[in-house]
């Protein structure tokens, strides 16, 4: 009899263990999967133990693009974007395909001496290492561009169940991601020319960045740096966005189209329509059942003077029934956006050498 009891203590013991650990895992699944993610940049930084100085950022391999990475904000600090930005992780990956730590001082000094600079921020449901591999690809398509191209890469990994939620979830860290933007910007104060690159979720918060980067111009509520008197929008020369798949609504659209005006800098927008795009068309779901469109989906409502501006392309028959970021970087119109900036970018700087002879 004692037998018998003792093995069924020991299975009901071993049950109720099982039943503890099950709810400890799923009490915490943000700080588990942040954690990991972290773990996963720090594993693809460990070439080097220590951070590089910018004189050793120089002198490996020629970087291929930066990484600035917001996974380790977290959602209680990105409240507060001015002191958000010092938990901000810098990595820089050259064309070997090796990724190192970098101090933030070697980034700024890559982007002082250079006259654009590229910033592309990737979609939702994009592990650390997944984001890199979207780099990769964005890389591939648009080498042979001048300056120095920086991915911002935030934790948009699957992080509650259901794509649903996630969705929802990862609508609002977007949101919040173009304050922590902004705030980045204003700190690094690019002086020539930004072309902003958004993928679906990545869409929306460079719309309202640059919307937001204005506003706070007009309201004297814009956060720079000590000793600093112009926010990144007045110190660029020219701001262009380019939207792929971009999962944002019609009034962000028109608010950054006005922003732009209002900030006085030549701007232009680049975006691609798909109506076939299954993620795009369940976005008027995402808070209600018959919310705004996502722009990338069906062409949007623009004011009447955008035309000057905005630049729409339909990559429906190219891309079709797909949201894959593959796809749409080897459509032919994402490639024609990238070869329409790269000439304009080319005759703007030969008119300029012309000009100082």
């Amino acid at each position: 009899m004692k037998t018998v009891c003792s093995e069924w203590m020991i299975r009901w013991t071993s049950v109720l263990a099982a039943v503890a650990l099950t709810v400890v895992i799923s009490a915490a699944p943000n700080q588990k999967i942040v954690a990991a993610d972290i773990a996963v940049e720090t594993t693809a930084a460990s070439c080097h133990s220590e951070a590089l100085s910018s004189e050793q950022a120089t002198s490996q391999n020629r970087p291929a693009f930066w990484v600035v990475s917001s996974r380790s904000v977290s959602w209680s600090q990105i409240q507060d974007p001015a002191s958000a930005v010092s938990h901000l992780q810098f990595f820089l990956v050259d064309t070997q395909g090796h990724t190192t730590s970098a101090e933030e001082a070697a980034l700024h000094e890559a982007v002082a001496s250079t006259e654009a600079l590229w910033i592309v921020i990737h979609g939702n449901r994009m592990s650390s290492s997944d984001a890199l591999r979207f780099m990769w690809g964005f890389y591939k398509i648009a080498k042979d561009i001048d300056g120095p191209m920086i991915l911002w890469s935030w934790p948009s990994q699957p992080t509650v169940r259901g794509i649903a939620r996630d969705s929802r979830l990862k609508a609002t860290r977007s949101v919040q991601e173009a304050a922590l933007l902004t705030a980045w910007l204003n700190q690094l104060r690019p002086k020539g020319r930004v072309v902003l690159v958004g993928y679906s979720f990545g869409a929306k918060t460079l719309l309202r960045a640059f919307a937001e980067s204005v506003q706070a111009i007009s309201d004297g509520s814009s956060q720079i740096p000590s000793g600093d008197s112009e926010p990144w929008v007045q110190t660029a020369q020219r701001v262009e966005l380019l939207l792929i798949a971009p999962a944002a609504d019609a009034s962000e659209l028109n608010e950054a189209i006005q922003a732009g005006k209002q900030s006085q800098r030549p701007f232009r927008i680049e975006m691609t329509v798909n109506t076939m795009d299954p993620a795009l068309k369940w976005y008027r779901h995402l808070w209600t059942c018959h919310g705004p469109n996502a722009i990338g989906w069906i062409v949007p409502c623009v004011t009447s003077d955008a035309s000057s501006v905005l630049r729409i392309i339909d990559v429906t028959g190219e891309v079709g029934h797909t949201h894959q970021w593959q796809t749409y970087f080897q459509s032919r119109g994402v490639q024609a956006i990238l070869e329409d900036l790269r000439d304009s970018h080319e005759s703007r700087r030969l008119m300029q050498s012309q000009v100082n002879r």
